[in-house]
């Protein structure tokens, strides 16, 4: 795909940007998946330790709240992963954005004082035109990217407060 975009003339940079976007949103997409289905099984392991927990082996339920609780704080773990290399992405694109303001103003202090019929003064034009539609797309991915990012954190809270209620069950049902 990156070299689909590349070969259209959208910069390599921003292509690999986006490639790294839609991977990060495809791992998303798989971490939340994973989470309804975590839900789903801390719903139904709660309903089965209340129920067992009248009508059953303790040792048997503990060990599948034990098994719920190990499941999802290796979720948490994979999403904390996650959302650090988002985070890291989000910090790449936003050097890029800085570097490109800096290339645009030092193109035109020199810009200026060049004649507009020389062909640098029309690399110089078309560079800084480059950099900003460079920096307009690394400001729509930073935005995607935080977006993804906050979405992330909050599941991670989530599944957070779905351990601590694990655990809990699992001290009441000692």
């Amino acid at each position: 795909m990156e070299r689909i975009l590349v070969e259209h003339g959208i910069d390599p940079e921003i292509a690999a940007n986006l490639e790294t976007i839609r991977k990060t949103e495809l791992k998303i997409k798989h971490l939340q998946d994973n989470r309804h289905n975590t839900d789903t099984l801390l719903s139904q392991a709660t309903k089965d330790l209340r129920f067992l927990g009248v009508n059953g082996d303790k040792d048997d339920i503990k060990l599948k709240v034990r098994q719920k609780l190990l499941e999802k704080k290796e979720l948490v773990n994979e999403m904390e992963n996650s959302a650090y290399l988002l985070a890291v992405e989000i910090q790449k694109t936003d050097d890029i954005v800085h570097k490109n303001t800096a290339d645009i103003a030092e193109f035109e202090t020199q810009y200026d004082h060049l004649d507009q019929n020389s062909p640098l003064y029309l690399k110089m034009e078309e560079a800084m035109i480059n950099r900003g539609l460079q920096n307009k797309a690394c400001n729509i991915l930073c935005e995607r990217y935080q977006f993804q990012l906050k979405r992330m954190l909050n599941s991670i809270e989530e599944q957070t407060d779905d351990i601590t209620k694990l655990q809990t069950l699992l001290n009441d049902g000692k």
